[in-house]
């Protein structure tokens, strides 16, 4: 008897070990987090202004018969998620589906895309068609939209293209490429492809190349801070000016699957925690100690005003910077 007694307990403490450390691996959850938006399907492509975050669910057939795909927004005060766009399937061959790349906004709309570029007032109303495209980056300024369609395994690269936000005819912008990220400020267009970031001025002109990786590296993604270019080299984080001075390497050791945001002191990132968890993490933008902001399964975060807005598999949640 004490011998089976025994071996029961011995495997049933490794089942709860292996079990445990499954359930561990898989459903990390956001201890420090709220959760603002619950029960969807994937939400992904976070974004926010200083009244809703917007966000997609969805994002795949199954999503669309079952009813869970769309556009959504949630109000930063508080409030039940609204749904702004539905996924519907408009004849035997179409589908209007709301994808989960990107999510864009300005002062009265709200851009996405679905098979082509839409975007919808912010108040509410009917999609307005924009231009063809199927965008994995796509970023704003006062006048013209800027995006990069997706590129498959086998296909050939695409160049950026821009349209103005009056509508018109799309043009090219840089030669086809394999691109990595897209910023834009007043006066020039940013883009990385693994070789380097290049900038060009907005109204014309010659690109020039402000970034060039290190040794045997490649660059992983990129966005613009005030007067600063912060860039990842493989997995390490480096901050620079916009004429590509002077490189200074920040921390290591960043997710590059995920994108990373800057305020006026600190940089947030994600970073791989264990086999199948991450967590959400900040270092100054001077570098320094990197600081664990929490930890949990991330499908995309955005860096809102006053707070930390991200998704996993089923919610949307609110951190505190």
């Amino acid at each position: 008897m004490k011998n089976k007694l025994s071996l029961f307990l011995t495997v049933a403490s490794l089942l709860t070990m292996i079990l445990g450390c499954s359930e561990t691996a898989k459903t990390p959850e956001w201890t420090k987090a709220k959760i603002i938006a619950g029960n969807l399907n994937s939400p992904s492509a976070v974004v926010s202004d200083d009244k809703f975050v917007y966000f997609v669910t969805g994002g795949h057939l199954a999503s669309l018969k079952d009813g869970t795909s769309g556009l959504w927004k949630v109000p930063v005060a508080g409030g039940p998620a609204v749904s702004m766009v539905k996924g519907f399937q408009k004849d035997e061959k179409t589908v209007f589906l709301p994808e989960k790349f990107v999510v864009a906004t300005d002062e009265k709309y709200v851009y996405f895309s679905a098979g082509s570029i839409y975007r919808i007032l912010k108040d509410g109303g009917e999609p307005e068609f924009i231009t063809a495209g199927s965008p994995t980056e796509l970023v704003l300024d006062e006048e013209n939209i800027y995006w990069h369609n997706f590129v498959g395994e086998g296909m050939k690269p695409t160049p950026v293209y821009s349209i103005s936000k009056k509508g018109g005819e799309p043009r090219a912008i840089t030669e086809p490429a394999t691109i990595i990220d897209i910023a834009v400020d007043n006066e020039f267009f940013y883009w990385a492809q693994p070789e380097g970031i290049f900038k060009m001025p907005k109204k014309g002109g010659d690109k020039t190349q402000v970034v060039r990786p290190q040794t045997g590296g490649r660059i992983q993604g990129m966005i613009t801070a005030q007067n600063s270019i912060l860039y990842l080299d493989n997995d390490t984080l480096f901050l620079t000016s916009k004429n590509g001075e002077n490189p200074v390497k920040i921390t290591s050791g960043v997710n590059y699957v995920h994108k990373f945001f800057a305020d006026e002191k600190n940089i947030y990132f994600v970073k791989t925690e264990g086999s199948f968890g991450t967590s959400l993490n900040r270092v100054a933008t001077n570098g320094g100690e990197v600081s664990k902001i929490d930890s949990g399964y991330i499908n995309s975060f955005y860096l809102g005003k006053d707070k930390i807005y991200l998704s996993d598999a089923g919610s949307v949640y609110e951190l505190e910077k």
